[in-house]
């Protein structure tokens, strides 16, 4: 009877769980085994993988930047594109959260980040070309970077 038990749960687990999916930045330098780092001027930014749960509802981004420049770096806004769709995401707020407008001062570390909430889960939204459009105030000029981020579980 113990011998068929341990197969049981082992199946039972397997079709239980909900498998994830796991987005990489792509065509940057890497850092660690879930960073990598693209630098602009005198601004270093370490960005994160992506993913989760394919039923997941909610997607977050996080950005460790190195502001080596003269000037502040703001997070004006973050569009998560997948396909043909555009979201916009929460610069101001992770979940439920309240943050402060989100801003690395001159020769300053910090981290700055962005929420998207969605009515449908992962697996539906992340379907084609995936991109993060990240667009900072720079002291007087507008900064956008496109972050292509690609598939590691296909």
């Amino acid at each position: 009877m113990c011998k068929l038990i341990v197969p049981i749960l082992i199946v039972i687990f397997l079709f239980g769980c909900d498998p994830g999916i796991h987005l990489r930045p792509s065509n940057l330098d890497k850092e660690s085994i879930y960073v990598r780092s693209l630098d602009h001027g005198n601004i270093q930014l370490k960005i994160q993988d992506i993913g989760g749960l394919i039923g997941e509802t909610w997607e977050s981004f996080v950005l460790d930047v190195h502001n080596n420049s003269k000037k502040s770096l703001v997070l004006e806004s973050a569009i998560l594109e997948a396909g043909e769709v555009r979201f916009i995401g929460d610069v101001e707020k992770i979940g439920p959260v309240k943050l402060p407008r989100q801003t690395v001062e001159s020769g300053k570390q910090g981290r700055l980040s962005s929420y998207w909430d969605f009515d449908k889960p992962l697996f539906q939204i992340y379907q084609g070309k995936i991109e993060i459009i990240l667009t900072f105030i720079h002291g007087s000029e507008e900064i956008v970077l496109r972050i292509p981020f690609e598939n590691i579980d296909s």
